[in-house]
């Protein structure tokens, strides 16, 4: 299981939030879950304040 807690960015937390519901979600479903779980860590990458963005 994924510690939130000792993720200290919050974007990239955000991002892996999406992980929470996988065990429960239909497989059908699971493509969207990862997609989502993507671009959210893509945008926590680009964003500034990030440890891997551009500030």
């Amino acid at each position: 299981m994924l510690d939130a807690a000792a993720i200290s960015d919050s974007a990239v937390s955000q991002a892996l939030a999406a992980l929470d519901g996988l065990p429960g979600t239909p497989v059908e479903h699971h493509e969207e879950t990862y997609a989502l779980l993507h671009d959210g860590l893509l945008a926590a990458l680009d964003s500034p304040g990030t440890e891997g963005g551009t500030a």
